[in-house]
This record gives C-alpha cells, structure tokens and sequence, in this order.
C-alpha cells in the first residue's frame, strides 16, 4: 500500500511540473479534490472550452460534492459536445490522453439526462416534466417524459373538467394519445356548458353556434322534448313550424297524425289532410284512408295470427302469439312474450316491449310494464307513467289509481291529483268521488278535499244529486252536501228509477222521491225473493199482497190486480205473467194474449219473446204465434235480426221469422255484423258471410262433415 500511494505521489508530482491547468484539473479530480478541480477548469475554459467542460460536468453530475447540480452538469456538458466538435486535431490528441472523447462525451451526457428524469420522476410535477423537455431534448427519456406529461396536462384538465381546460389541452398537446378522449370531454362539457340552465334558448343557441357539434343532435332532442311537454296535437304542430329544421319533425309529424286521427276513422283522416296539407307523408294517408274502411278479421296459420279481409286475403301475415281487434286502426298482439301495437298497414305502431295492453279507447290504452299499469297515446308516449296497479276509467277528467293497495287519484296528464293514501275509492260522479278510510266511507271533490266525511259503512256514486248509503247495516240518502234526506233507519233502499227509490222496512215498503219525501207510504208488503228491488218502468212497479203480485202507479194507485204469481219486465206491449205455475203474456190492459202454457216466460225483444215448454225452447212473435218452434235445448236472444238456437248436434243460426241459415253443427256462433259471422268446430274456426252464403276465409283443418 505504501508503495501503491507512493507511486500515485510521484506521477502527480510529475504532472504538476509539466502539465497545464487543464491536466491538473482532472489530476484533482481523479483525487476528489472537487473545489481545486473546479478552480482549474473555470480557469482554463476559454482556453480549453472542450476539456473543462467536460470536467465540470463530471463534478456537477456526482452527488459526493457540494457542487452537484444536475442542470449545471447538463449546461456543462453540452457546452463540451459543442466544443469538441470544432476542437482542433492537436486538442483532441490532448484530451484523449485525459480521457475526453466523443464516446466519454456521449457517455456522460447519457449519464446526466439519465439523472435529470430520474430528478424529474421524483418532483412528478406537470411543470417539472416540461422543464425536463425544454432542457434536455433529445434525451433518451424524451418519449417516456412526454407521455408522462401528456398524461399530468390530461389528469389536471380532468381536473379542472370545463371545456376551457380541454380546449387548451388539446391545442398544447395535439400528439398525445389522450386527444381523443380530451375532444370528447371537451364536447360533452362544451355542450354541458352551454346549456346549464336547460332552457330551449339555451339549447337552440347551441345548435346555431356549434353546428358542427356531435352534440347538436342531442340539444334538438332536448328541444322537441321541452316543445312537446303535454304531447298534445298543437305541441306537436307548434314544433314543426318553429323548428323546421330539427331532426325530430318527422318523428313529430308522425305522432301529431296518430294523435289526429286516433279514432281511425276515414272522416278523421279526410279531416287530417285537408287541416295539413304540408303532411310530409302523403301516402301515409292514402293507405290508411283505404285500410280504415277495410274490416280485419283475426286469422290463424298454425300457432300464429294474423289478420284477413273480408275477400279472406291475408293483409298482416300470421306471426303474432295472439292479437286482439283492431280498435281506433291499431291492435294489440304479441311477439316474444312481449305486447305491442300494429298498424293496418302491419307495421309496429307501439314496439313489442310490454307486458300486456288493453285497446285503444278515445286515443289511449292501458298498459302493463313490469307488472305495473299505465296509460299510452297512440304515439307511443307514456300520458300516465306505469307505476299504478290498476287505473279506472276516466271520469270528469280523473282516473282512480291504485299502488300498493292504496288509492288515489290522476288527472289526464298523468299528474297525481290525490295520493294513494284511501282503502277504497269510487269513479268521479257529479264532481264527487267516494272514498274510504279506517273509519268508513265519505266524499272528496276533485281536487281531494273531503267534502262529506268518511262515516258510512256503504255508499253508491251520486246521481241527480243524491246518493245512497249505509250505516249500522240501515239504509238512508244523502244529497251532495252531506245533508241527510232520508235517515239511515231502513232495511233497504233501492235505485231511484223514474225519481222514486223503493224503500223497505220492517216487511213493508214504499216509494219516496229525490228530495225525501214519501210518494208512496210504507203501505205494501215486500218479500225479497217475488220483488226483488221492484223498480218503476215506464210508470208501474210490481207490489204484493199476499203472495200475489200485481202493479201500482206513481201514485200508488193499484191498476194491475193482485192476481199474478210473478210478473216479468213490461217490453213492447206485453208483461210475461205467471198462474197456476204457468207462464203466458197480458198486455198494458191486464188482457190475456198468450195462454198461460209455458214454464218460464222471458220479456219481449225485437218483436220476439222466448219462451220455454218441457224443457224446449222457442220463440213466439208480437201476435203470440210460433215464430221458431219450440224444439231446441237453447236460444240466445235476437241479435242483428239473427237467433242462434242450439239442439243436441249444436249451434246453428236462423232468421226471425224462424228460416234457417246455418245448420245445427257448431260449437260456437259468433254474430259480427248483419252480415257476417265466425264459427267454430272442433277447435278451428272461419268466417262465413249471410249474404253470399259462402266462406270467405278458412282456418286450416276446418270442416262441416
């Protein structure tokens, strides 16, 4: 060791006589006598640009000395690749000898940028990664430092999230690989921005100051939602005309014609044109002027549906699970399990995505979604969200709603008018609604006030002013302000027919008018079973006298002796009567025109009554003579001048005067006009018209034989 020290004493030595400053500078600094090393070469750096500043470099670049600064050694270094590149041949023979050289330049250079990114990672500041580009293009770390930037700038206008922020991201940053999602960024909160306040200015001045935005779509959407709020027809039409321009006026074109012509009828749709002669889709309205005076009739191929004409053409292919009739031009069926709407054209009127719908009715239906019910225009829009589970009918422009077992009321906009808070409630009648809660039934009006306190065990909708309830199990009437006409104190009260309402009491019963006064006293004996309510008709009631039943005017006065065992309705001239067990007719006079031969009598209807005679069924004409023979197990009334009759093979049909049509062999009838008919056999069925006497459509399989 002593003689290693030595020698390394004497070659310094050695150096020191015959080397310049810049030798003696790295002499010093292969000693780490860093403060001498640097007095050197400050020195010697005109004079020896290249040397010294590789020199200093190096002392600034190692971390063993006070002088260590990473910039500095960046300055110093490039200052030396600067001056060795002009530096003479006989320099650089010098330098060499010191070990200075474009690789130790390079080196070195390699070394310090490698230091300053590592500094700069450390610092991991925005500011600090664009100082380190600045300085030291061209590093090795230049794509890393960039990427590391490009992600910071993008994190901080994240950050800062206004349209501002992106914009000026992008416009510093237009390489990094975040611009993409920046642009986006930049146009959802230039767009967000803009229209802050949700107004249709706000969204209008949008479109006309950035039409180019990906964004302009939606702010049209915004426009036609906020312009068509109530989804009325002058929405609709004020939409168009304000916006022609807005990508939805086809779409509100569209919804303005179904809400138009929502009766599908072709007066409506003659009406529609003539209104709107800008309708963009004129052969909309040519098809459906000639679909709405075309009649379909639901058909079956296999275990599909769909819908035929009178010819039996198959207009809308059998593809459905079910379909319903058509109704105001649409009908409801079923796809995929799902419930839609069809037009008569076949196309999708109201997409397949619900559960159930009921037909369209003065322009709406009921629909089920998610097992809850609502209520949807024929454009498909939602008037009454589905959140109910179950809504009424409307009634003076409200609808009881029930939801989780609780009622209430909705206007027709949807709104909710009275919240479901009541155990039960009734349809509007004469602005009153009843209602009940834990302690019985009251009224409210419409708007929700409780106009009659909730106090009755039973209560009926008003009606010319009055109402009937109940109340310990007795009978009264109130009016519409709560004021008690008749007290609660009778065992029963019937229906005001012709202004009078049976009243019973005690096994007795009279008549009283609306305002409660007695027309009739408590005079008359009542069984339930022979009278039942016994209401006035056309001026008569039925009343008892032991066991007989005869009939008494609105005076009370007797004009149908007590002799009848039971009297039926008094229709077309005649009463059905029963004596001795046995039925026959007397007319208004109490004269016999019908024997007393059948075993039950029914009222007349459309000239003929029917009647029935050891266990067979027929039907006699307004002069009592057989108009069908009585020899059939059963009969429905007259319908469209047709009977159904029915024997032991099955249903056929006849005329009234007793003519057969069909024969006695299907398994239903079904009468759909004066003219038309669906029959049924063994589990097909098809459509047969009176007047032609022939099919017009078929299901597959179905026979006569």
């Amino acid at each position: 060791m002593k003689r290693a020290a030595a020698i390394i004493l004497l070659l310094l030595i050695s150096v020191s006589l015959v080397a310049g400053k810049l030798e003696k500078g790295f002499a010093a600094l292969h000693i780490y006598n860093y403060f001498k090393a640097q007095e050197l070469f400050l020195e010697c750096r005109e004079k020896h640009p290249a040397g010294a500043g590789y020199g200093l470099a190096v002392i600034y670049a190692r971390k063993d000395n006070p002088f260590h600064n990473v910039n500095r050694a960046h300055q110093q270094i490039l200052s030396a690749r600067w001056a060795f590149a002009t530096t003479s041949a006989k320099e650089k023979a010098r330098l060499q000898k010191l070990g200075v050289n474009d690789s130790s330049i390079v080196l070195l250079e390699r070394k310090i940028d490698s230091l300053a990114f590592t500094e700069t990672e450390k610092r991991g500041k925005l500011q600090d990664y664009v100082l380190y580009l600045d300085e030291y293009c061209g590093s090795a770390f230049t794509q890393t430092a960039v990427m590391r930037r490009n992600e910071l700038a993008y994190q901080q206008a994240l950050m800062s999230n206004t349209w501002e922020a992106f914009r000026d991201f992008i416009a510093a940053y237009p390489d990094a690989q975040q611009i993409p999602l920046a642009k986006s960024a930049y146009e959802r909160r230039l767009y967000e921005t803009m229209t802050a306040d949700s107004s249709i200015s706000s969204y209008t001045n949008f479109i006309s100051n950035y039409p180019d935005s990906p964004y302009r779509g939606t702010a049209e959407d915004m426009v036609y939602r906020k312009s068509v709020v109530t989804s009325t027809i002058q929405e609709y039409h004020t939409f168009i005309r304000t916006y022609p321009n807005n990508r939805n006026v086809p779409d509100a074109w569209k919804r303005l014609y179904a809400l138009f012509t929502s009766d599908g009828s072709s007066v409506t749709i003659g009406q529609f044109w003539l209104q709107y002669p800008d309708f963009p889709f004129r052969e909309t309205i040519s098809e459906d002027l000639r679909l709405s005076m075309t009649h379909f009739y639901p058909v079956r191929s296999g275990e599909l549906w769909g819908f035929a004409d009178s010819t039996g053409k198959v207009l809308i292919p059998c593809e459905y699970e079910w379909v319903a009739s058509f109704s105001e031009g649409v009908a409801a069926a079923g796809k995929n399990g799902k419930c839609g709407y069809v037009n008569k054209n076949g196309s999708v009127a109201i997409p397949f995505q619900y559960d159930d719908g009921e037909a369209f009715h003065s322009g709406l239906a009921q629909i089920v979604v998610n097992g809850k019910t609502g209520i949807s225009n024929k454009a498909g829009d939602f008037v009454v969200p589905a959140v109910y589970d179950e809504i009424g009918a409307f009634r003076e422009s409200r609808a009881r709603v029930t939801r989780n077992d609780r009622c209430g009321f909705i206007d027709m906009m949807g709104t909710v008018v009275v919240p479901c808070t009541y155990l039960a409630a009734g349809e509007f009648s004469e602005s009153l609604a009843y209602i009940r809660d834990s302690s019985g039934y009251g009224f409210i009006d419409r708007e929700g006030r409780v106009i009659i306190t909730p106090q009755y065990d039973w209560v009926e909708p008003f009606s010319n002013g009055v109402a009937r309830v109940r109340k310990n199990e007795l009978y009264g009437i109130i009016d519409r302000a709560g004021t008690v006409i008749l007290a609660c104190e009778y065992n029963y009260v019937g229906a005001f027919s012709e202004g009078l309402a049976m009243v019973v009491k005690d096994g007795m019963c009279g008549y009283v008018r609306r305002n409660g006064t007695w027309a009739i006293s408590l005079k008359h004996e009542y069984n339930r079973t022979l009278l039942g309510e016994s209401p006035f008709v056309n001026g008569r009631a039925r009343i008892l006298l032991k066991d007989k039943i005869g009939m008494i005017d609105t005076t009370g006065k007797v004009i149908v002796p007590r002799e009848y065992e039971e009297l039926g309705a008094y229709r077309e001239g005649f009463f059905p009567a029963r004596k001795k067990d046995k039925w026959g007719y007397i007319d208004a006079q109490m004269k016999l025109r019908v024997q007393y031969q059948f075993d039950y009598a029914w009222p007349y209807n459309n000239g003929l009554a029917k009647v029935k005679k050891d266990g067979n069924i027929g039907f006699l004409d307004l002069k009592g003579e057989e108009a069908v023979r009585l020899e059939y197990s059963e009969a429905a009334d007259p319908e469209s001048g047709y009977i159904r009759i029915r024997n032991e093979n099955g249903w056929g049909l006849m005329d009234t005067r007793g003519n057969f049509l069909l024969p006695c062999i299907y398994d239903r009838i079904e009468i759909i006009s004066s003219y038309e008919v669906r029959l049924e056999r063994n589990e097909k069925f098809a459509y047969y018209n009176l007047i032609r006497c022939d099919y017009f459509w078929k299901e597959n399989g179905f026979s006569e034989e």
